[in-house]
C-alpha cells in the first residue's frame, strides 16, 4: 500500500496538466533619460492585453503604474513580476505634482509625455497594438523617449 501511495504521489508531482502551470514572470525595467528637469515626478502606467483597450488615456485603468521622482533628468522605473506577455506604457513628467497630464487651450500636452515603441501622434493617439512590446524573458530592459512640445 505504501509503495501504491508512493507511486501515485510521485506521478502527480510529474504530471504537467494544462492551466496549472505558473506564468513564466518577469523583471520590467523602463530607461527615461533626458527629462527637462528634476521637478515633479514621473508619472508611468502599464497596460497588458487585458486593459489594452483603456490604453493611451484612461490611465486610472493601467495595469500597473507608479509614481517616481526624478533625479539627474533621469528615472529607472522596475515592475517586478510581471507575467510574460505583450505590454503598452504611458507616461508624463508631472512638472506640477497634480497628478494629471495638463493640456494647453488646444488640448495638447503641456508637460513631457511619452509612449512605449515611440510613436508620433498626427490626428489621433496611437492604440495598444501600435504601441505594445514584448515582455518575453526574465529581464527586459525597455527605454522610452520623453517629448515636450515647444
Amino acid at each position: 500500500m505504501k509503495l501504491f501511495l508512493t507511486l501515485i504521489i510521485m506521478a502527480l508531482l510529474t504530471l504537467n496538466v494544462n492551466g496549472l502551470e505558473s506564468p513564466q514572470l518577469a523583471t520590467l525595467e523602463i530607461i527615461v533619460n533626458d527629462f527637462d528637469s528634476d521637478q515633479g515626478y514621473l508619472r508611468i502606467h502599464l497596460f497588458d492585453l487585458n486593459h489594452g483597450k483603456y490604453f493611451p488615456d484612461k490611465s486610472d485603468k493601467a495595469y500597473k503604474w507608479q509614481q517616481v521622482k526624478i533625479k539627474n533628468k533621469k528615472v529607472r522605473v522596475i515592475f517586478k513580476n510581471i507575467p510574460y506577455g505583450k505590454y503598452a506604457a504611458t507616461l508624463h513628467h508631472d512638472v506640477n505634482k497634480n497628478a494629471k497630464m495638463d493640456l494647453t487651450w488646444l488640448g495638447m500636452p503641456d508637460e513631457g509625455w511619452g509612449l512605449s515603441t515611440d510613436p508620433i501622434p498626427v490626428f489621433s493617439l496611437p492604440d495598444f497594438d501600435e504601441c505594445s512590446f514584448d515582455v518575453n524573458r526574465p529581464h527586459v530592459t525597455y527605454k522610452i523617449k520623453i517629448r515636450y512640445l515647444p
